[in-house]
């Protein structure tokens, strides 16, 4: 923006580019439209905490210290999003409509235009996901939407001050419209739990890739360890007699169950084949509806090796 007018938020670009550095970006990497996103580093010195025989703190013998780029980025991803995403997340290829989890992580740059500048970050990995959504109405029907917000790590970022600052392709490509793009809503949901469709007013799935950042001679990250993988999903039902027993039960003995959405000739599923339930005694809040709150570890069984399967029917 011209003058003393800063950068605005709403003319922000972002493109996706997959695999690992060099990046080229250009008119067939991925747009994206986003809510926001919080990718930065934070540079620091050190070198103050030694005695010089006074208190004031000289300005010599300061140095920079090591910084990981990291952030997070929400998007209301439609179907082929999800089929770029999903395997950032969970590591496994879509192997016709399943993406399962893999031991590694796959690599992806991204380019962001900030209006007053363009920041590239390189070699990002995907170290937390977040699904989440609620019943309607609400104000503005945003919350509706399901939302899917990404930790995002990434071993260098490079701005518009760094050495060789990077710039926004020439040809860039357009953000796409249609149905393969629109995101889901909550009200194309149904939640199952052991074989039974329960009804619910709100959820939240989280996917934590534990991922341990190391400094190998490096001021910056030279790989990330993905140390492990956690799957949680938490949901708030009614008060049920069938709800309860569900409740109770999964935490006792555990059962498989879905999480699906459902719009036209799309869908996504993420299936479960062992949900155990930190069980908490419904209370009563006040005259209302008295919820029901279930908090699952989803968990992986023998029979299949996974604790977290999606399907994702992206086509027409």
């Amino acid at each position: 923006m011209p003058g003393t007018c800063g950068a605005i938020g709403s003319l922000t670009k972002l493109l996706v580019e997959p695999g690992a550095s060099v990046h080229v970006f250009d008119a067939n990497s991925e747009p994206y439209a986003f809510v926001y996103e919080s990718m930065q580093t934070r540079r620091v010195t050190a070198g103050g905490r030694v005695i010089w025989g006074t208190r004031a703190e000289p300005s010599s013998r300061r140095v920079k210290t090591s910084y990981v780029p990291v952030g997070r980025l929400h998007l209301q991803p439609g179907p082929l999003a999800l089929d770029n995403w999903l395997p950032r997340i969970l590591g496994g290829s879509k192997v016709g409509n399943n993406i399962d989890p893999a031991e590694t992580l796959p690599s992806f740059g991204m380019l962001v235009h900030r209006d007053n500048g363009v920041f590239r970050y390189d070699d990002c990995v995907v170290g937390q996901a977040i699904f989440r959504g609620q019943s309607g109405p609400s104000e503005g029907g945003e919350a509706e939407v399901i939302d899917m917000v990404l930790l995002i790590y990434a071993k260098t970022e490079v701005g518009p001050d760094d050495a060789s600052p990077p710039t926004w392709p020439g040809t860039a490509p357009a953000l796409q419209e249609g149905g393969q793009h629109d995101p889901y809503v909550f009200g194309q949901g149904v939640l199952t739990l052991d074989g039974n469709s329960r009804p619910f007013d709100e959820f939240a799935l989280s996917i934590d890739n534990r991922i341990a950042p190391r400094m190998r001679n490096s001021l910056t990250p030279t790989c990330f360890l993905p140390l492990g993988r956690t799957v949680r999903l938490q949901v708030k039902n009614p008060f049920l007699t069938t709800t309860h027993t569900n409740a109770f039960n999964s935490w006792s003995t555990g059962f498989a169950g879905s999480l699906a959405f459902t719009a036209g000739p799309y869908s996504l599923t993420a299936t479960f084949p062992h949900l155990r339930n930190s069980y908490e005694t419904p209370t009563v809040p006040g005259k209302t509806e008295i919820p029901l709150a279930m908090s699952f570890d989803c968990l992986a069984t023998q029979a299949t090796g996974y604790e977290i399967r999606f399907v994702n029917d992206s086509t027409t």
